[in-house]
């Protein structure tokens, strides 16, 4: 069970991200306003932060419309609340949707590519194609690894050490065919998310942050893909799928 330190160190690393993308300095609250650093809910701990500008003057004009950070007490990943309801609202909604249930969303994308057939084997977790190619999740030696199977010729795109970070990167996979075929750019490639590492050897690209790791192909594309993986680590599916769909 994670104690209140290395709770704190995992909301620090999505923060890190937080500063990544807004290009805003941001803190935890220590007390401003009334507003404690942390709350306690039982099975997660909540952590309030804000942009430095808002915590020193608390004009609203300087704060981010993004929700505390909940850090669950077991190894389920840090992500973001919503902003709509009350924190305990939000922590409630968050446990309702926290039962991982990826087939939902990967199917609606794989639909949508016209990928309506189920894939089939016994290392196959979940996965979709058609009659030329299927994206699948599989299950190989404890890891969770994406595979591209083409006319029946597989093909490692990452492999991870939990079926959520699998489930996205699946996600990302369907969305980049998506995009292809809408001629749009690929999204999240340009530059490594904040608080993560990257380690190119001669032949897997490795990823490391503070609660995970994965390891992709060696060579361009396998940069490419953990470039575009670091800025999904801790999102759920639906962010995910919001985000690469604009």
């Amino acid at each position: 069970m994670r104690s209140l330190d290395e709770a704190r160190t995992h909301a620090a690393a999505l923060l890190a991200q937080v500063v990544a993308r807004n290009g805003v300095e941001v803190a935890f609250f220590a007390g401003q306003f009334g507003v404690p650093e942390h709350e306690d809910h039982g099975d997660v701990w909540v952590f309030n932060w804000q942009s430095v500008g808002y915590l020193r003057t608390g004009d609203a004009r300087d704060q981010l419309l993004i929700g505390p950070i909940v850090v669950p007490k077991d190894d389920r990943p840090a992500v973001h609340l919503g902003t709509a309801d009350t924190t305990e609202d939000e922590v409630e909604r968050w446990r309702k949707r926290s039962e991982w249930d990826a087939d939902p969303l990967i199917r609606e994308w794989a639909e949508r590519l016209g990928m309506s057939l189920p894939s089939s084997g016994p290392d196959v977790v979940r996965g979709f194609g058609d009659m030329e190619v299927d994206f699948e999740l599989q299950r190989r030696a404890g890891r969770f690894v994406v595979v591209r199977v083409s006319r029946g010729v597989p093909q490692v795109q990452g492999s991870f050490a939990t079926e959520q970070d699998g489930d996205r990167f699946l996600l990302i996979q369907l969305i980049n065919v998506w995009r292809s075929e809408q001629r749009r750019p690929a999204m999240w490639r340009d530059e490594l998310a904040a608080g993560v590492a990257l380690d190119e050897g001669p032949t897997s690209v490795d990823l490391r942050w503070e609660a995970g790791e994965a390891e992709f192909p060696g060579g361009r594309l396998g940069v490419a893909g953990a470039t575009q993986f670091s800025h999904a680590i801790g999102r759920s599916l639906e962010q995910i799928s919001h985000a690469l769909s604009r």
